[in-house]
C-alpha cells in the first residue's frame, strides 16, 4: 500500500506539472521557441491528463484524481469551439452556389505518387493548392492539367514549392516573398459567382529548429500583413506547421479571419498514418467573414504523410 501511495503521488505531481506547463506554454511561446512547439500538443496533453487522472483514481486517490480531471477540463477549454456543431449547418445554401477548396502537402520524400491523383480526380475540387511541389510531382501530376482550366506551378527543390489549380476564374496571380529567405506565398485574385476574393497559400517553416521557427514566423507575419492590406475577402490556405493552440496561429486569425475547422471536430492532418486523436492540425483553410463554411472534411489515404483538407465555401 505504501508503494501505491508513492506511485500515486509521483503520478499526480507529474500530471499536474504537465498541465501547468501546457497551460502557460502559449504565453511563453510568443517569444520562446520550445515553449511554442510544446503549445501545439494541447489535444494530446488533455488526453494524457485524463488518462493520468484515471490512473490516480484507480490507485485509490479519488480526490486527487477528480482534481486532475477538473484541471484537464479547464485545459481543454480552447478545444471546445472545435467540437462538432452539425445543427449550425442545417438549411445551408444550395451546393450550386458554393465552391470547394482542397489543400494537400504532397511530401517531397514520398516514394509512391499514385495515391494523389485518385484523391483529386475522382471528385475534383474547384480550387486545389499543393505544397512541397517539386519537379517529380510536376511530372507525375500532369494528368491534372485536363481537369482544370487554370494552373500555376512553382516547383522547387526545397520544401517550399507550390502549385495552384483552379476551375474558378483567376484574374491575377503572383508570388510574394516572406522574410530574408523569401519563402514564397502565392497570392491570387479569383472569382466565385462574379465576386472577387484573394487566395493566399504557403508552406511555412518547420519549427523543429530555431531557424525553422523564425522562418515560420516570417511567413505568418507576412500573410497577416497581406490580409490586413486586402480590401477583398480572403482565403488563407497551407501547411503552417502550427496548430490552433499556438499564439502565433491565434495572432494570424485576430481581426479578419476564422478557422473553417471550428464546429467540425478535431481534424488532425499530420502524420497521416497516425490515429485521428493524435494527429496534429497543422494544415489549414482560413476565411474572412464574407464566406460561409458549408462543409469541411479530410480525405486519405493520399500517399503523403499529410491528410488532404477540403472545405466547401460560399461567398456571400
Amino acid at each position: 500500500m505504501k508503494l501505491f501511495r508513492i506511485i500515486r503521488w509521483i503520478l499526480f505531481v507529474a500530471v499536474a506539472a504537465g498541465m501547468i506547463a501546457m497551460a502557460v506554454s502559449p504565453h511563453l511561446g510568443r517569444t520562446r521557441h520550445l515553449w511554442d512547439v510544446l503549445s501545439n500538443f494541447r489535444v494530446q496533453a488533455v488526453g494524457a491528463a485524463v488518462l493520468g487522472a484515471l490512473a490516480v483514481i484507480f490507485l485509490d486517490g479519488k480526490k486527487s484524481g477528480v482534481l486532475l480531471l477538473a484541471g484537464a477540463l479547464g485545459l481543454s477549454a480552447p478545444l471546445w469551439p472545435y467540437l462538432p456543431r452539425p445543427w449550425e449547418r442545417l438549411g445551408a445554401s444550395a451546393r450550386d452556389a458554393s465552391f470547394e477548396v482542397m489543400i494537400l502537402n504532397l511530401d517531397m520524400y514520398a516514394f509512391e505518387h499514385d495515391g494523389v491523383l485518385p484523391v483529386v480526380t475522382e471528385d475534383p475540387p474547384d480550387v486545389l493548392v499543393l505544397m512541397e511541389f517539386d519537379q517529380r510531382w510536376s511530372r507525375d501530376l500532369r494528368a491534372l492539367e485536363e481537369k482544370y482550366t487554370f494552373r500555376y506551378l512553382l516547383p522547387r527543390p526545397d520544401f517550399f514549392g507550390l502549385a495552384v489549380y483552379s476551375n474558378l476564374p483567376v484574374n491575377s496571380i503572383e508570388i510574394v516573398g516572406a522574410g530574408p529567405l523569401n519563402i514564397p506565398i502565392v497570392k491570387a485574385v479569383c472569382e466565385a459567382g462574379g465576386k472577387p476574393f484573394v487566395l493566399l497559400g504557403t508552406h511555412a517553416g518547420n519549427p523543429q529548429t530555431y531557424l525553422g521557427w523564425k522562418m515560420r514566423g516570417d511567413s505568418l507575419d507576412k500573410m497577416e500583413a497581406l490580409v490586413i492590406d486586402s480590401d477583398l475577402p480572403v482565403i488563407l490556405v497551407g501547411d503552417y506547421n502550427c496548430t490552433p493552440w499556438s499564439e502565433h496561429f491565434k495572432k494570424l486569425l485576430a481581426g479578419k479571419l476564422r478557422d473553417t475547422a471550428r464546429g467540425f471536430g478535431f481534424m488532425g492532418t499530420y502524420p497521416s498514418w497516425g490515429l485521428p486523436a493524435v494527429r496534429l492540425l497543422i494544415d489549414h483553410i482560413l476565411v474572412s467573414d464574407a464566406f460561409r463554411v458549408l462543409d469541411r472534411r479530410l480525405q486519405w489515404p493520399t500517399g503523403s504523410d499529410h491528410v488532404a483538407v477540403r472545405a466547401r465555401l460560399e461567398l456571400l
